[in-house]
């Protein structure tokens, strides 16, 4: 394993000469391509909300929020000036794990696994995208957030690091340390900080198990304005067009 000021190292050298990812996009990338927007905006905010949160409880390997415009306008701005983190998954019996690293593109946050993020961050294939949908931003005030869970993470896990990442941007003192790990390496401890991150991983994961709802069903989603799972092409492993 890495020595951490080699992994920081390592990181940020990588950060400042990367360039966009260049996979093909896995997912959808317009709210279009999701759910019909003549239809969403015939409804008020907190409709839209629920059947967004709604229709993405029911459907396998995705994720979901509802933003407002100053939560999203702060996200993106975060990102943009700091735009790499890391994020432990703690995966069987402590301390075992893996480390994934998130990057914000475009109105994306892709997580990607470190390990191959440090060979060639521009081919490291995604483990998750958390995409902004903000075409209903202007009229209804909110940015619809949408995370598609591509391969080796569960839809539990999907929905703390979707969570975690949303906290670390958008909390002040949870920024400070993103900040920190982006232009102050030397002074991130990142030993202390991998510790407490799996623990409270560990921890928001058994919470969300034991709190979270049932799946549900929708059938008629139509009348939502969505597209059906057979229109959507969706299988295990995320949505491919």
């Amino acid at each position: 394993m890495l020595s951490a000021l080699a992994a920081k190292r390592s990181l940020l050298k990588s950060t400042c000469q990367s360039r966009n990812f260049s996979f093909s996009w896995p997912c959808p990338r317009k709210l279009r391509e999701i759910v019909k927007i003549s239809a969403f905006q015939k409804e008020n905010a907190e409709t839209c909300q629920y059947i967004w949160n709604e229709y993405h409880h029911s459907k396998p390997h995705t994720v979901s929020t509802v933003l407002n415009a100053k939560q999203y306008g702060q996200l993106m701005s975060r990102g943009k000036a700091s735009p790499v983190f890391v994020w432990p998954v703690p995966k069987g019996e402590a301390p075992n794990h893996f480390v994934l690293v998130s990057k914000q593109q475009d109105k994306s946050f892709l997580l990607t696994y470190l390990g191959d993020y440090q060979v060639n961050p521009t081919e490291a294939n995604p483990y998750m995208v958390l995409t902004c949908f903000d075409e209903l931003l202007e009229s209804k005030g909110i940015m619809l957030l949408r995370g598609d869970l591509i391969s080796h993470l569960s839809e539990d896990e999907g929905f703390v690091l979707m969570n975690q990442l949303l906290d670390g941007y958008l909390h002040d003192t949870n920024f400070e340390t993103i900040k920190k790990f982006n232009h102050e390496p030397d002074t991130f401890d990142y030993t202390e900080y991998m510790n407490g991150a799996i623990q409270e991983f560990a921890n928001l994961k058994k919470f969300h198990i034991d709190t979270k709802a049932d799946k549900i069903h929708l059938e008629k989603v139509k009348k939502y304005g969505h597209k059906t799972d057979a229109e959507m092409n969706i299988h295990k492993g995320g949505i491919i067009r």
